[in-house]
């Protein structure tokens, strides 16, 4: 684990959900970071990017639930 590691209490520090607890962050929002960087590794924050990769599942599971929650609400 690293020193000091994000928790889901963890402000996120930028961008549109700046200020945001990651835990509130959303999911899709988190997995395309993540994608994005080539699974962490270019990822300009390695904490983040340790964060996302320890919880990838339940951040999986999230964005799959906000997704059928969008389409429940079109209908």
């Amino acid at each position: 684990m690293i020193m000091d590691a994000y928790t889901d209490d963890t402000p996120m520090f930028f961008g549109k959900h700046k200020g945001v607890k990651l835990a509130n962050v959303p999911s899709s929002y988190l997995l395309w970071l993540f994608d994005t960087s080539e699974q962490g590794k270019r990822m300009f924050d390695q904490k983040l990017a340790a964060y996302i990769k320890e919880n990838i599942e339940a951040i999986k599971m999230q964005a799959i639930s906000e997704k059928q929650r969008r389409v429940y609400e079109r209908k």
